[in-house]
């Protein structure tokens, strides 16, 4: 068994979805957390955000590449970043070492499902392509949207979140 990472078996989750007016079916594509806002919102008929990178998993291409993401703070499971488009993923353990060319690991899905075979070693033609057509689009999704906001919390929030077991503040 691996450690916590962005392999299929960690990452495959099943999504269920209820509205009124939306037929009942089955829909076996590929999406990540990105998507679920411009989904929802499609569903209420609301305007999505202008800078929002998801797409409408109901209006979806199949062929839409897939991001996976751990972000950890143990060393012994660092970030990792997937890239998942056509049957085939790259696995990098963080986004600058993308952009550097540098990647751990790349699997054929459909030829390995179980992802056994490590084939970024071994340098096929795919596995620079796939690369090269995915990093700008990780960029764009690594950029903040929003620079981060400092919030102090009152002493009822802070109480809570302790007895949630969250550390001290």
């Amino acid at each position: 068994m691996r450690r916590a990472g962005v392999w299929d078996e960690e990452v495959r989750v099943p999504l269920l979805v209820r509205a009124p007016d939306l037929e009942p079916r089955d829909v076996t594509l590929s999406a990540s957390l990105v998507d679920l806002p411009r989904t929802l919102t499609a569903l209420a008929d609301v305007p999505a955000g202008e800078r929002w990178i998801g797409r409408d998993l109901f209006a979806a291409r199949s062929d839409a590449p897939v991001f996976a993401f751990l972000a950890s703070r143990r060393v012994v499971d660092p970030n990792r970043v997937a890239l998942i488009q056509g049957g085939r993923k790259l696995i990098t353990l963080a986004e600058s070492e993308l952009e550097l060319g540098v990647l751990r690991e790349a699997y054929d899905l459909r030829a390995d499902p179980a992802e056994l075979d490590n084939l970024a070693p071994d340098g096929a033609d795919w596995i620079a392509a796939l690369e090269a057509r995915l990093q700008p689009v990780l960029s764009r999704l690594l950029r903040p949207v929003e620079a981060p906001q400092r919030r102090v919390l009152s002493s009822r929030e802070a109480e809570a979140l302790r007895a949630m077991g969250y550390a001290d503040f």
